[in-house]
């Protein structure tokens, strides 16, 4: 045998091997192609099962004001300090406000006794 005709045998192997992979590649996507479009008809041919109905809570809504509040946790650091002293010589007798209560100007913070 010469070279020539060992490397033509060559060739016709590879194109064999060639041809046989792309037809059995072929053959695979018919068989999926038939196999999903089979799965679609039966899909298509089952009715849906009818799902109940949702269970609702409902409640009647009046008009009328609506505040948003959110409760948030921080500190408060002071801008400035003030020194506050009494000009007079006496003992608490009340204190009217606590720590974290809303105070006004105004307002008596303390009584004194007499």
């Amino acid at each position: 045998m010469t070279t020539d005709h060992k490397q033509d045998r060559k060739r016709m192997r590879i194109w064999q091997k060639l041809v046989a992979g792309v037809l059995l590649l072929a053959l695979i996507g018919l068989v999926v192609f038939f196999g999903v479009h089979r799965i679609q008809e039966r899909l298509k041919s089952t009715p849906p099962v009818p799902r109940p109905p949702l269970a609702v809570e409902t409640m009647q809504v009046d008009p009328g004001p609506f505040t948003v509040t959110r409760p948030y946790t921080g500190s408060i650091v002071a801008t400035r300090r003030a020194l506050i002293s009494a000009r007079v010589s006496a003992r608490v007798k009340r204190v009217r406000y606590r720590e974290g209560e809303t105070v006004k100007k105004g307002n008596l913070l303390i009584t004194l006794d007499d």
